[in-house]
Protein backbone atom coordinates (compact mmCIF):
# COMPACT_ATOMS: atom_id res chain seq x y z
CA UNK A 1 0.00 0.00 0.00
CA UNK A 2 2.76 2.42 0.91
CA UNK A 3 4.38 1.81 -2.45
CA UNK A 4 1.20 2.69 -4.33
CA UNK A 5 0.57 5.77 -2.19
CA UNK A 6 4.04 7.14 -2.83
CA UNK A 7 3.69 6.46 -6.56
CA UNK A 8 0.38 8.34 -6.70
CA UNK A 9 1.95 11.34 -5.00
CA UNK A 10 4.85 11.30 -7.46
CA UNK A 11 2.48 11.30 -10.42
CA UNK A 12 0.75 14.36 -8.97
CA UNK A 13 3.99 16.20 -8.16
CA UNK A 14 6.09 15.22 -11.17
CA UNK A 15 5.51 18.48 -13.02
CA UNK A 16 6.90 20.46 -10.09
CA UNK A 17 10.11 18.52 -9.60
CA UNK A 18 11.11 16.78 -12.82
CA UNK A 19 14.27 18.25 -14.21
CA UNK A 20 13.84 21.33 -16.31
CA UNK A 21 17.38 20.64 -17.48
CA UNK A 22 16.41 17.26 -18.88
CA UNK A 23 14.92 18.79 -21.98
CA UNK A 24 18.21 20.48 -22.84
CA UNK A 25 20.70 18.85 -25.21
CA UNK A 26 23.78 17.22 -23.70
CA UNK A 27 25.95 19.17 -26.11
CA UNK A 28 25.18 22.42 -24.32
CA UNK A 29 28.47 23.77 -22.93
CA UNK A 30 28.83 23.73 -19.16
CA UNK A 31 28.34 26.99 -17.33
CA UNK A 32 31.44 28.73 -15.97
CA UNK A 33 32.45 27.27 -12.63
CA UNK A 34 31.60 29.44 -9.66
CA UNK A 35 32.91 29.33 -6.14
CA UNK A 36 30.19 27.79 -4.00
CA UNK A 37 28.96 30.19 -1.36
CA UNK A 38 30.84 33.14 -2.84
CA UNK A 39 28.96 33.79 -6.08
CA UNK A 40 25.37 33.51 -7.18
CA UNK A 41 24.86 29.91 -8.30
CA UNK A 42 21.89 28.44 -10.11
CA UNK A 43 20.76 25.41 -8.12
CA UNK A 44 18.51 22.64 -9.42
CA UNK A 45 15.98 21.49 -6.79
CA UNK A 46 15.22 17.78 -7.11
CA UNK A 47 12.77 15.40 -5.51
CA UNK A 48 15.27 12.52 -5.36
CA UNK A 49 19.05 12.42 -5.10
CA UNK A 50 19.10 9.90 -7.96
CA UNK A 51 17.73 12.55 -10.32
CA UNK A 52 21.08 14.33 -10.06
CA UNK A 53 22.53 11.82 -12.52
CA UNK A 54 20.25 12.62 -15.48
CA UNK A 55 20.58 16.32 -14.55
CA UNK A 56 24.36 16.08 -14.86
CA UNK A 57 24.23 14.08 -18.09
CA UNK A 58 21.69 16.48 -19.61
CA UNK A 59 24.18 19.29 -19.07
CA UNK A 60 27.07 17.44 -20.65
CA UNK A 61 28.91 16.09 -17.61
CA UNK A 62 31.48 13.43 -18.45
CA UNK A 63 34.25 11.94 -16.32
CA UNK A 64 33.94 14.67 -13.71
CA UNK A 65 34.53 14.69 -9.96
CA UNK A 66 31.25 14.40 -8.04
CA UNK A 67 30.88 15.66 -4.49
CA UNK A 68 27.84 14.12 -2.80
CA UNK A 69 26.59 15.30 0.57
CA UNK A 70 24.45 12.47 1.88
CA UNK A 71 23.83 10.09 4.75
CA UNK A 72 23.72 7.29 2.16
CA UNK A 73 26.58 5.88 0.12
CA UNK A 74 24.56 5.50 -3.11
CA UNK A 75 26.67 2.52 -4.13
CA UNK A 76 23.96 -0.12 -4.71
CA UNK A 77 24.58 -1.76 -8.12
CA UNK A 78 21.73 -2.15 -10.58
CA UNK A 79 20.87 -5.32 -12.43
CA UNK A 80 22.51 -5.46 -15.88
CA UNK A 81 19.20 -5.10 -17.72
CA UNK A 82 18.31 -1.97 -15.74
CA UNK A 83 21.71 -0.42 -16.44
CA UNK A 84 21.40 -1.30 -20.14
CA UNK A 85 18.01 0.43 -20.36
CA UNK A 86 19.33 3.56 -18.66
CA UNK A 87 22.37 3.59 -20.93
CA UNK A 88 20.04 3.37 -23.92
CA UNK A 89 18.04 6.38 -22.68
CA UNK A 90 21.29 8.29 -22.09
CA UNK A 91 22.48 7.49 -25.62
CA UNK A 92 19.15 8.77 -26.95
CA UNK A 93 19.54 11.88 -24.79
CA UNK A 94 16.14 11.16 -23.28
CA UNK A 95 17.09 12.44 -19.85
CA UNK A 96 13.54 13.28 -18.87
CA UNK A 97 12.54 9.64 -19.30
CA UNK A 98 15.61 8.62 -17.33
CA UNK A 99 14.60 10.93 -14.47
CA UNK A 100 11.15 9.35 -14.48
CA UNK A 101 12.58 5.84 -14.02
CA UNK A 102 12.77 6.32 -10.26
CA UNK A 103 11.42 3.60 -7.93
CA UNK A 104 9.08 2.37 -6.47
CA UNK A 105 8.10 0.97 -9.87
CA UNK A 106 11.06 2.26 -11.85
CA UNK A 107 14.57 1.01 -12.52
CA UNK A 108 16.56 2.70 -9.75
CA UNK A 109 16.41 4.78 -6.60
CA UNK A 110 18.67 7.07 -4.62
CA UNK A 111 20.49 4.09 -3.14
CA UNK A 112 22.30 3.84 -6.50
CA UNK A 113 23.11 7.51 -7.17
CA UNK A 114 26.88 7.23 -6.75
CA UNK A 115 27.17 3.92 -8.58
CA UNK A 116 25.02 5.17 -11.45
CA UNK A 117 27.00 8.42 -11.82
CA UNK A 118 30.14 6.33 -12.33
CA UNK A 119 28.61 3.70 -14.60
CA UNK A 120 26.84 6.19 -16.88
CA UNK A 121 30.04 8.20 -17.23
CA UNK A 122 28.99 11.45 -15.55
CA UNK A 123 31.66 11.05 -12.85
CA UNK A 124 34.96 9.19 -12.66
CA UNK A 125 35.77 10.08 -9.06
CA UNK A 126 33.36 10.40 -6.14
CA UNK A 127 33.74 12.30 -2.88
CA UNK A 128 31.16 11.15 -0.35
CA UNK A 129 30.86 13.94 2.21
CA UNK A 130 29.58 12.13 5.29
CA UNK A 131 27.51 13.64 8.13
CA UNK A 132 30.13 14.10 10.84
CA UNK A 133 31.27 17.23 12.63
CA UNK A 134 34.96 18.06 12.57
CA UNK A 135 37.63 15.70 11.30
CA UNK A 136 36.85 12.22 9.97
CA UNK A 137 38.26 9.77 12.52
CA UNK A 138 39.09 6.08 12.37
CA UNK A 139 36.01 5.49 14.52
CA UNK A 140 33.84 7.41 12.06
CA UNK A 141 35.29 5.44 9.15
CA UNK A 142 34.63 2.15 10.92
CA UNK A 143 31.02 3.20 11.45
CA UNK A 144 30.58 3.86 7.74
CA UNK A 145 32.31 0.59 6.91
CA UNK A 146 29.87 -1.26 9.16
CA UNK A 147 27.00 0.55 7.45
CA UNK A 148 28.23 -0.48 4.00
CA UNK A 149 28.90 -4.08 5.05
CA UNK A 150 25.23 -4.48 5.95
CA UNK A 151 24.27 -3.24 2.49
CA UNK A 152 26.97 -5.15 0.63
CA UNK A 153 27.78 -8.35 2.56
CA UNK A 154 29.69 -9.74 -0.43
CA UNK A 155 32.01 -6.73 -0.52
CA UNK A 156 33.45 -7.05 2.99
CA UNK A 157 37.05 -7.40 1.82
CA UNK A 158 37.11 -4.27 -0.32
CA UNK A 159 35.20 -2.29 2.31
CA UNK A 160 37.72 -3.31 4.98
CA UNK A 161 40.51 -2.32 2.58
CA UNK A 162 39.47 1.34 2.73
CA UNK A 163 42.12 3.36 4.56
CA UNK A 164 42.16 6.79 6.14
CA UNK A 165 45.13 8.92 5.12
CA UNK A 166 45.11 12.40 6.58
CA UNK A 167 41.55 13.66 6.28
CA UNK A 168 40.38 11.42 3.43
CA UNK A 169 39.46 7.73 3.38
CA UNK A 170 40.04 6.02 0.04
CA UNK A 171 38.95 2.78 -1.55
CA UNK A 172 36.99 1.19 -4.38
CA UNK A 173 33.53 -0.20 -3.62
CA UNK A 174 31.46 -1.99 -6.27
CA UNK A 175 33.84 -0.64 -8.90
CA UNK A 176 33.45 3.00 -7.80
CA UNK A 177 36.60 4.94 -6.77
CA UNK A 178 35.38 6.45 -3.51
CA UNK A 179 36.74 9.14 -1.21
CA UNK A 180 35.05 9.63 2.16
CA UNK A 181 35.57 13.00 3.77
CA UNK A 182 34.06 15.47 6.24
CA UNK A 183 32.99 18.89 4.98
CA UNK A 184 35.42 20.79 7.20
CA UNK A 185 38.36 19.01 5.59
CA UNK A 186 37.35 18.87 1.95
CA UNK A 187 40.58 18.67 -0.10
CA UNK A 188 41.23 20.90 -3.08
CA UNK A 189 39.52 19.63 -6.23
CA UNK A 190 40.90 20.69 -9.58
CA UNK A 191 38.19 21.90 -11.93
CA UNK A 192 34.48 22.35 -11.34
CA UNK A 193 32.81 19.55 -9.42
CA UNK A 194 29.35 18.07 -9.72
CA UNK A 195 27.67 18.80 -6.38
CA UNK A 196 24.62 17.06 -4.92
CA UNK A 197 23.29 18.03 -1.48
CA UNK A 198 20.79 15.49 -0.22
CA UNK A 199 18.78 16.67 2.80
CA UNK A 200 19.59 13.33 4.45
CA UNK A 201 23.04 14.80 5.11
CA UNK A 202 21.61 17.70 7.11
CA UNK A 203 18.93 15.71 8.92
CA UNK A 204 21.53 13.16 10.03
CA UNK A 205 23.49 15.96 11.72
CA UNK A 206 20.52 17.84 13.18
CA UNK A 207 19.51 16.80 16.70
CA UNK A 208 16.80 19.07 18.09
CA UNK A 209 16.21 22.71 18.95
CA UNK A 210 17.80 22.28 22.38
CA UNK A 211 21.11 21.01 21.04
CA UNK A 212 21.05 22.22 17.40
CA UNK A 213 19.04 25.33 16.54
CA UNK A 214 17.90 24.86 12.95
CA UNK A 215 18.51 28.44 11.83
CA UNK A 216 22.06 28.59 13.15
CA UNK A 217 22.65 25.02 12.00
CA UNK A 218 21.79 25.65 8.35
CA UNK A 219 23.66 28.98 8.41
CA UNK A 220 26.71 27.23 9.87
CA UNK A 221 26.57 24.59 7.16
CA UNK A 222 26.49 27.21 4.42
CA UNK A 223 29.28 29.22 6.05
CA UNK A 224 31.48 26.12 6.19
CA UNK A 225 30.62 25.26 2.59
CA UNK A 226 31.57 28.72 1.37
CA UNK A 227 34.94 28.48 3.11
CA UNK A 228 35.97 25.10 1.72
CA UNK A 229 37.01 26.40 -1.70
CA UNK A 230 34.75 24.07 -3.68
CA UNK A 231 33.68 25.25 -7.13
CA UNK A 232 30.89 23.91 -9.30
CA UNK A 233 28.82 24.63 -12.39
CA UNK A 234 26.15 22.04 -11.53
CA UNK A 235 24.63 22.03 -8.05
CA UNK A 236 21.48 20.21 -7.00
CA UNK A 237 19.59 20.01 -3.71
CA UNK A 238 17.38 16.97 -3.18
CA UNK A 239 14.42 16.92 -0.81
CA UNK A 240 14.29 13.10 -0.54
CA UNK A 241 10.89 13.18 1.19
CA UNK A 242 8.85 11.11 -1.23
CA UNK A 243 11.08 8.06 -0.88
CA UNK A 244 10.98 8.27 2.93
CA UNK A 245 14.66 9.13 3.35
CA UNK A 246 13.94 12.55 4.90
CA UNK A 247 10.92 13.47 7.09
CA UNK A 248 8.49 15.95 5.56
CA UNK A 249 9.18 18.40 8.35
CA UNK A 250 12.58 19.17 6.80
CA UNK A 251 11.28 19.78 3.28
CA UNK A 252 11.55 23.57 3.64
CA UNK A 253 15.35 23.31 3.77
CA UNK A 254 15.44 23.00 -0.03
CA UNK A 255 14.06 26.55 -0.22
CA UNK A 256 16.52 27.80 2.39
CA UNK A 257 19.53 26.39 0.57
CA UNK A 258 18.41 27.57 -2.85
CA UNK A 259 18.00 31.09 -1.46
CA UNK A 260 21.47 31.00 0.06
CA UNK A 261 23.01 29.90 -3.24
CA UNK A 262 21.10 32.58 -5.14
CA UNK A 263 22.14 35.30 -2.69
CA UNK A 264 25.30 34.25 -0.78
CA UNK A 265 25.53 37.57 1.05
CA UNK A 266 22.40 36.60 2.99
CA UNK A 267 24.73 34.77 5.35
CA UNK A 268 26.08 38.11 6.54
CA UNK A 269 22.66 39.68 7.02
CA UNK A 270 19.71 39.24 9.35
CA UNK A 271 17.71 36.16 8.32
CA UNK A 272 14.34 36.66 6.59
CA UNK A 273 11.40 37.21 8.93
CA UNK A 274 9.79 33.88 8.03
CA UNK A 275 12.98 32.02 8.92
CA UNK A 276 13.15 33.70 12.34
CA UNK A 277 9.48 33.05 13.05
CA UNK A 278 9.77 29.39 12.08
CA UNK A 279 12.85 29.04 14.29
CA UNK A 280 10.88 30.47 17.22
CA UNK A 281 8.01 28.08 16.55
CA UNK A 282 10.35 25.09 16.41
CA UNK A 283 11.92 26.16 19.69
CA UNK A 284 8.48 26.47 21.30
CA UNK A 285 7.19 23.12 20.07
CA UNK A 286 10.25 21.51 21.63
CA UNK A 287 8.60 22.37 24.97
CA UNK A 288 4.88 22.50 24.12
CA UNK A 289 3.03 21.85 20.87
CA UNK A 290 -0.01 23.54 22.39
CA UNK A 291 1.96 26.76 22.82
CA UNK A 292 3.38 26.42 19.30
CA UNK A 293 -0.06 26.38 17.65
CA UNK A 294 -0.75 30.15 17.95
CA UNK A 295 2.77 30.92 16.68
CA UNK A 296 2.21 28.76 13.61
CA UNK A 297 -1.21 30.32 13.09
CA UNK A 298 0.40 33.76 13.00
CA UNK A 299 3.00 32.53 10.53
CA UNK A 300 0.31 31.06 8.26
CA UNK A 301 -1.66 34.28 8.49
CA UNK A 302 1.40 36.26 7.36
CA UNK A 303 2.60 33.69 4.79
CA UNK A 304 -0.53 31.91 3.50
CA UNK A 305 1.33 30.46 0.50
CA UNK A 306 4.07 28.82 2.57
CA UNK A 307 3.29 25.11 2.41
CA UNK A 308 5.94 24.22 5.00
CA UNK A 309 4.31 26.43 7.64
CA UNK A 310 0.89 24.93 6.91
CA UNK A 311 2.39 21.49 7.35
CA UNK A 312 4.06 22.51 10.63
CA UNK A 313 0.72 23.81 11.88
CA UNK A 314 -0.96 20.53 10.93
CA UNK A 315 1.77 18.65 12.80
CA UNK A 316 1.28 20.78 15.92
CA UNK A 317 -2.47 20.12 15.76
CA UNK A 318 -1.78 16.41 15.35
CA UNK A 319 0.45 16.34 18.42
CA UNK A 320 -2.23 18.12 20.48
CA UNK A 321 -4.94 15.71 19.32
CA UNK A 322 -6.96 18.15 17.17
CA UNK A 323 -7.38 15.86 14.17
CA UNK A 324 -9.99 17.96 12.38
CA UNK A 325 -7.74 21.03 12.33
CA UNK A 326 -4.76 18.86 11.47
CA UNK A 327 -6.50 17.50 8.40
CA UNK A 328 -7.62 20.97 7.31
CA UNK A 329 -4.12 22.47 7.45
CA UNK A 330 -2.53 19.42 5.84
CA UNK A 331 -4.99 19.70 2.95
CA UNK A 332 -3.98 23.35 2.50
CA UNK A 333 -0.29 22.39 2.48
CA UNK A 334 -0.87 19.59 -0.04
CA UNK A 335 -2.80 21.93 -2.32
CA UNK A 336 0.31 24.12 -2.58
CA UNK A 337 2.80 21.23 -2.69
CA UNK A 338 1.32 17.77 -3.47
CA UNK A 339 4.20 15.92 -1.81
CA UNK A 340 2.76 16.98 1.55
CA UNK A 341 -0.02 14.45 0.86
CA UNK A 342 2.45 11.96 2.27
CA UNK A 343 1.61 13.52 5.64
CA UNK A 344 -1.72 11.69 5.54
CA UNK A 345 0.15 8.41 5.40
CA UNK A 346 2.51 9.41 8.21
CA UNK A 347 -0.34 10.49 10.48
CA UNK A 348 -2.37 7.37 9.63
CA UNK A 349 0.59 5.15 10.51
CA UNK A 350 1.09 6.91 13.85
CA UNK A 351 -2.60 6.60 14.68
CA UNK A 352 -2.65 2.88 13.87
CA UNK A 353 0.32 2.33 16.15
CA UNK A 354 -1.64 4.14 18.86
CA UNK A 355 -4.63 1.82 18.38
CA UNK A 356 -6.81 4.46 16.67
CA UNK A 357 -7.77 2.56 13.53
CA UNK A 358 -10.90 4.58 12.69
CA UNK A 359 -9.07 7.92 12.81
CA UNK A 360 -6.18 6.41 10.86
CA UNK A 361 -8.54 5.42 8.06
CA UNK A 362 -9.87 8.99 7.78
CA UNK A 363 -6.35 10.23 7.09
CA UNK A 364 -5.49 7.36 4.74
CA UNK A 365 -8.63 7.98 2.72
CA UNK A 366 -7.47 11.50 1.83
CA UNK A 367 -4.31 10.43 0.04
CA UNK A 368 -6.28 8.12 -2.22
CA UNK A 369 -8.46 10.96 -3.50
Amino acid sequence: MKKNIILSVLVISASAFLLSACSKPASKPAKPALKIGRDKIEVQPLEYAAQAVPYWLANGASGRTAVIFSANDGLMPLKPQALDELRKLAAQKDFRAMAEKIAPDGLYDSGSTTWLAKNLGAASKIYWVVPVFGRLSEGDLQGFKDFMKKRFPNQTAEIDAMTLSGDVARGTINGVPLRIVALEHMPHITGPALVEIDLSYLTALYKDETRTRMLSFISGFFSTLRNCGLSSDMVSVSASNADGVVPLKFRFLVTYLCQFFAAPDMINEAPPALWKERAEAWKTEQVSFKDAVPIYKDIVRNYPQDAASLYDLSYAYFKTGDMESCMKELAAAAKLDPVYKLGYMDYASALRKGGKAAEAEKFAANIRR
